[in-house]
């Protein structure tokens, strides 16, 4: 059954904004088993971490609000942390009330928890950590859930102990530099963000590129050199990476901005890609990154980069 998003209309509307963008930042926990690219997993605590930007809200009515996420990704407990790919999304029933993460097509995926906090909720404030009873639905009988580490399945299961959270004071990792990056066709310069830890031991990193055009693809870039290259390649950016620098290429890292103009990746430290290969990241090191993009400008296809982010990792 779908509690959230089968009731809604074809006619959305999006809710106002007043110009000032704001993001939540949101997790979904819970704990379940399944199987990741063809491995399964026995039941293991995961935390689903996504964001978007509350001006992307939008209602059908009915107390029904959805909006799609500008990143996804999932750790789960044993088994590791990847990244969606295949477009997803959060809802709020008000008339249940419950709140729940889904494919962006409408099939939920993780309900829950439900409780009178949610019958008036937008989807465009904090809210929780709310916890209860929640199900895992749907991940079968579905087009496949695609991730970074390959598709992933969990077990149906209707009596899932969650938690959700949204918040707007996410931990930011590292400082911007090289900035502003120089505009690109919204209008506006292209950013990169650093969510979750720096510490090496925790894993925990996910880049997040953002004021980007739509339905553009792109990639990260990283190197222990900071640099300044006017127009590489012919592109319109500027590069603010020098030495070695490694692409994040592999398969699933190479993203598209979608409607949200935004892709992110959870990297894994003991992956980092140079031109010789993959090295670990060591406590005490620094570390910058930069995303590269298409672009069309004149109806040109063209090239852009974001601003530089520096982290010193521990």
């Amino acid at each position: 059954m779908q509690l959230g998003l089968k009731a809604l209309p074809l006619a959305l509307f999006a809710l106002a904004s007043n110009g000032i963008a704001q993001t939540l930042f949101v997790t979904h926990e819970g704990v379940g088993s399944g199987a990741l690219n063809g491995v399964a997993f026995a039941a293991s605590p995961f935390t689903i971490t996504c964001t978007w930007d509350v001006a992307a809200v939008q209602s059908g009515g009915g107390g029904i609000y959805t909006v799609d996420h500008a990143a996804a990704s999932i750790d789960i407990a044993g088994v590791g942390n990847v990244t969606f790919s295949t477009p997803t999304r959060s809802f709020n029933n008000q008339g249940g009330p419950i709140v729940g993460f889904s494919r962006a097509t409408g099939a939920d995926l993780f309900n829950g928890p439900s409780g009178p906090a949610l019958s008036g909720w937008t989807l465009a404030s904090p809210i929780g950590p709310l916890t209860g009873t929640g199900s895992l639905i749907q991940w079968m009988g579905f087009a496949d859930v695609m991730t970074s580490g390959g598709v992933l399945v969990f077990n149906t299961n209707l009596n899932v102990p969650c938690t959700f959270t949204a918040s707007f004071n996410p931990i930011h990792v590292g400082s911007s530099y090289c900035g502003p990056a120089v505009i690109n066709s919204t209008g506006s310069s292209g950013t990169i963000s650093g969510m979750g830890s720096a510490a090496v031991a925790s894993n925990d990193l996910t880049l997040v590129a953002s004021n980007l055009p739509l339905n553009s693809f792109g990639y990260f870039l990283t190197s222990q050199a900071q640099g300044l290259t006017l127009q590489p390649g012919g592109s319109q950016g500027v590069l603010c990476l020098g030495g070695s620098i490694g692409r994040y290429v592999g398969p699933g890292q190479i993203q598209n901005t979608g409607a949200a103009g935004a892709f992110s990746l959870l990297l894994s430290l003991t992956q980092t890609p140079t031109p010789t290969g993959f090295v670990a990241v060591a406590a005490g090191e620094t570390w910058n990154f930069q995303a590269w993009h298409r672009d069309a400008v004149g109806g040109v296809a063209v090239s852009n980069f974001t601003d530089g982010l520096t982290v010193t990792f521990q």
